[in-house]
């Protein structure tokens, strides 16, 4: 993925990005990413593999990529994210603390697209 602000959305947006724990890439950042089970909807999926790997309850919305890989097809939505609080001083919305198990996800965290450009480097799907 490229994290840089894709056409439409403010660059003062922040995506929740998981530091996986698992291989492949263990130790590298990307978005929550999982398995769907049997019986979800992919909407259902992405919700429940984004709490699991960060305690983030999520609502998907607009599917905004289709990844057609060797034996996965990944699909990416931009969500919103349930709870959180309004900074007073600020105006600006602060959204809930996040929480890993440690073992699919070893930190999870919210980034600009600035932030991922400059401390992380290149997010991977």
């Amino acid at each position: 993925m490229d994290p840089g602000s894709p056409k439409g959305f403010p660059p003062t947006e922040k995506i929740l990005l998981c530091k996986r724990g698992i291989e492949p890439r263990i130790g590298k950042w990307g978005l929550p990413q999982g398995f769907m089970e049997l019986g979800e909807t992919s909407r259902e999926g992405a919700a429940r593999e984004a709490f699991e790997e960060s305690g983030a309850s999520i609502t998907p919305g607009v599917l905004l990529s289709v990844y057609n890989l060797p034996g996965q097809v990944q699909l990416l939505y931009v969500a919103t994210i349930a709870g959180g609080t309004m900074d007073d001083a600020t105006g600006e919305h602060v959204p809930p603390a996040l929480t890993t198990d440690g073992t699919e996800s070893l930190d999870a965290g919210y980034f600009t697209y600035e932030e991922i450009e400059r401390k992380i480097g290149r997010a991977h799907v």
